[in-house]
This record gives structure tokens, sequence and C-alpha cells, in this order.
């Protein structure tokens, strides 16, 4: 049986506490919620990725039951999701909605206008939903940051669940990016 929604909410609370509770304290970080947010990397499939971040995870059922449901609940179509519930002060943002205020003659991005919209942020953050194992004890996350034209990186955390607490797990899967 899938973990309930509101262990989802619970790990994406704890997740932005432990990535981001700085931030929050001296900026006005900007969270997508991105349309597209499973990383590919280049001239993969979505099943190719999947499929590849299954097998580097082989010997552990919990995180293979992970992956699977990151990529069964990021669906492939695009379609935007709502994180609801967390915790923090922060700013969820819809991908559309940052393409609509920073979007110069229709055509590019425009960090000046990003920027005049959300001055107190750094840049923004984008996140997949969480997948996480049947038992709930280990979640998954997509994660990139991006603070500029060339000033970005993102890819995939692991974190396991002991004593009651989310513990970001050191385990290199999935493509990671940086510009």
């Amino acid at each position: 049986m899938p973990p309930e929604e509101s262990e989802y909410t619970e790990f994406v609370n704890a997740f932005l506490v432990d990535r981001f509770a700085v931030a929050i304290e001296n900026t006005d970080p900007v969270f997508v919620t991105e349309e597209a947010v499973i990383r590919l990397g280049h001239d993969r499939t979505r099943k190719q990725v999947r499929d590849n971040m299954v097998r580097r995870a082989s010997g552990d059922r919990k995180l293979v039951e992970a992956i699977k449901d990151l990529f069964r609940r990021n669906p492939a179509d695009g379609t935007p999701f709502n994180i609801r519930d967390v915790d923090l002060p922060t700013n969820f943002v819809a991908a559309s909605r940052i393409d609509t205020v920073a979007m110069q003659d229709g055509k590019r991005f425009s960090w000046q206008r990003f920027r005049e919209t959300y001055p107190r942020s750094e840049g923004f953050v984008s996140l997949s939903l969480p997948g996480m194992s049947k038992d709930g004890t280990v979640a998954i996350i997509c994660i990139g940051h991006v603070q500029g034209g060339l000033s970005g990186r993102g890819g995939y955390c692991v974190y396991r669940k002991e004593a009651g607490a989310w513990k970001k797990m050191r385990i290199l899967i999935g493509p990671r990016w940086t510009s």
C-alpha cells in the first residue's frame, strides 16, 4: 500500500527545512512546482532514466520502490502539481507563472524581470513531487536551483527515515546537471 499523502507532506517539510532553512530566514526564495521536473539528461527517454536509476539501486528494494513512485507521481505529460500544507513561509509558484512574469518579448527568459518581481529572491528552486517506498521510510526528490543564465545545478536527493527523522543519504543516483 502506498504511503498516505500526509507522509509525503511530512517529508517535503523536512526536506525544505534541511535544505533551505537558512535561505528562508535570510531571503525570500521562490520554489517552482515545475511541469517537466524529471531531469532526463542528454538524449535519454524517461524510461531509460528510470530504468538506469532502478538498475543502480537494485540492491536496495526500498529505494527502487521510491524511484518507481517518483516517476509515477510526476507525469510525463508535464501536468503541473501543487505542494500543499508546507509549514514554511515560502513562495510556491507554477512554472507557467514564472514564464509569464519573466518572459521578455514573449521569447526568452529575463532575469531582470524575474528579480523585479521577486526582489528578495536569489533565484528559484524547482522541485518534483517526492517518490517514496511503500513503507514510507525512503524518499527521493528531484531538485534544481537556478540563479542566473549560467548559474544553476540540480539532481536527485535520497533520504531515509531513521528514528522518526529524515536523514539525507550519500547516494549518487540519476542524472545531475550544472551550468
